[in-house]
């Protein structure tokens, strides 16, 4: 699903968090969105979901506005993970997945629920501690059920608000591994994060967003002479720190 974001503005209250946006995410990229914390990154991602509204600019999605009606029909073929993964506490990991799976196939055979749901604990190694209430889970471990749920349905796009958060090594390797499938089989991926090094290894492109605008031109993996690691870093206005 190609993504095009047309001078997108958007406040809370007095305070402007989104200001004159425009971005062009093609079908089937792995693409990142970079910047410190209250950039607002989250805020850009929740537009493109649905979640908050679009007062000033527009976002298609596969040629659709987010605002409109039709928007539905994207909304049910993609999966995210935002910042807040809100688990529901005591559910175990198979009914936190289930609950999701029954708004995107609220008519399926109970057969083809349990797949689906199978597979993808499968794929985060979740299968040994599927019952276990994921209350008792580690953060790393609720960070694996939330990426679980967010690729039930099998997305044509994908948004992740910090997914490396809380893995560990083996986690990372597994996500990265998943995420690369996806974009060869032409899902489109939205990742923000500031693991850099991990992101180095997944994202082709990306755009670094700071006090609502996008900063500079998008950085390209193969095009540009620096890394992401510099490039992010050639943003930063480091201060000198007094005791």
């Amino acid at each position: 699903m190609k993504i095009k974001v047309k001078n997108l503005s958007k406040s809370f209250k007095n305070f402007k968090t989104l200001d004159n946006i425009n971005l062009t995410i093609e079908k089937g990229e792995i693409f990142g969105i970079l910047g410190p914390n209250g950039a607002g990154k989250s805020t850009l991602v929740k537009i493109i979901l649905g979640i908050y509204d679009a007062p000033k600019g527009c976002v298609f999605v596969d040629g659709i506005d987010v605002c409109s009606p039709g928007y539905v029909k994207i909304k049910e073929q993609t999966g995210f993970l935002l910042d807040n993964i809100s688990l529901i506490k005591t559910f175990s990991a198979w009914n936190n997945i289930e609950f999701f799976d029954r708004i995107y196939f609220k008519d399926d055979t109970k057969g083809s629920r349990q797949k689906r749901i199978s597979r993808v604990l499968e794929v985060f190694e979740l299968d040994p501690h599927s019952k276990k209430p994921v209350l008792n889970f580690s953060r790393g471990m609720k960070q694996r059920v939330a990426l679980a749920r967010a690729l039930i349905n099998d997305p044509k796009l994908l948004i992740l608000d910090e997914p490396n958060r809380g893995l560990d090594r083996e986690g990372k390797i597994v996500l990265n591994k998943l995420l690369t499938a996806l974009g060869e089989k032409g899902t489109t991926i939205v990742i923000t994060s500031h693991e850099l090094e991990d992101l180095s290894l997944l994202v082709p492109k990306a755009v670094y967003i700071n006090k609502g605008q996008i900063v500079g031109e998008t950085w390209v993996k193969d095009e540009s002479d620096m890394n992401l690691i510099e490039f992010y870093d050639s943003h930063i206005d480091m201060k000198d720190v007094n005791l």
